[in-house]
């Protein structure tokens, strides 16, 4: 059976909202608020990953990005340029970043880098159904 995943890099943005920061995923909007920066953070990726097990569980997930402005890449249509996108990885590349959890769970994590912070995220193709490879363009 060939293991296939779908890799979502989504990005972060974080601010000071008096004395509280504000974390928002906007591709995907959802926002969320906490007391630190730190618990900003964790609080973003939880919510990230609620969305995406929530769209998952009803079923609902192309539907739902597809709402959020994410749309197809046609045939012949380049991965390439500005936006984000869920790329359907090999099996090869699966297998190397399914090695600790299992292929069976979507997961996500934080990444923070010198183009700032964003939400990597792997998700099965038997959870994710068909997705294909989608792009959200910025506006």
């Amino acid at each position: 059976m060939e293991v296939v995943e779908y890799q979502v890099n989504l990005p972060i943005e974080l601010g000071l909202d008096g004395h509280d920061w504000l974390a928002a995923c906007p591709p995907i909007d959802v926002v969320t608020q906490a007391h630190t920066k730190k618990e900003a953070l964790r609080a973003i990726q939880e919510a990230v990953e609620l969305w995406f097990e929530s769209c998952i569980d009803h079923g609902v997930l192309v539907d739902a990005l597809k709402e959020c402005g994410f749309k197809r890449l046609e045939p012949g249509e380049p991965e390439s340029g500005k936006g984000v996108r869920i790329i359907r990885k090999t099996q090869v590349e699966a297998a190397r970043v399914s090695e600790h959890k299992g292929a069976e769970l979507a997961r996500f994590n934080l990444v923070s880098g010198k183009q700032g912070n964003f939400i990597e995220g792997f998700i099965p193709s038997q959870l994710a159904g068909d997705i294909g490879t989608l792009r959200h363009a910025p506006v």
